[in-house]
């Protein structure tokens, strides 16, 4: 539960993103042979994620195909992994880490919403 206004004030943004430009998908994983599935409301994010060069350089790059967020909650398998799935009407994405990054972070600084990195796989 928050414990301070702001992350009270963010976990209410969170909610309303959801409600009003979330979008039903389908989150899947494949353990050995075995796919687990569940429908959760995800909205899409900025493909853009912002990465240091050697130098510590700072630069804005096209990342993914696909972001996606949603609130950690909502998926009950737990953390999102490499190889993991969306699909998102006709479309299928693949998590995938983006430049050295992992394959999600959180999006938001109470922690409820998670971003995955996505690329299009069919």
């Amino acid at each position: 539960m928050p414990t301070n206004r702001f992350a009270t004030a963010g976990a209410r943004l969170a909610t309303r993103l959801k409600s009003r430009i979330g979008n039903s998908v389908t989150y899947s994983r494949l353990s050995g042979t075995t796919t687990t599935s569940e429908t959760i409301t995800a909205w899409r994010g900025n493909e853009q994620e912002q990465v240091s060069n050697p130098l510590g350089q700072v630069a804005r790059v096209d990342s993914t195909d696909r972001d996606y967020l949603f609130l950690a909650t909502d998926l009950a398998m737990g953390e999102p992994r490499k190889g993991d799935r969306i699909t998102d009407g006709a479309e299928v994405f693949e998590l995938k880490p983006v430049q050295g990054n992992p394959v999600w972070r959180w999006s938001d600084e109470s922690r409820t919403i998670r971003r995955v990195h996505a690329i299009q796989v069919t």
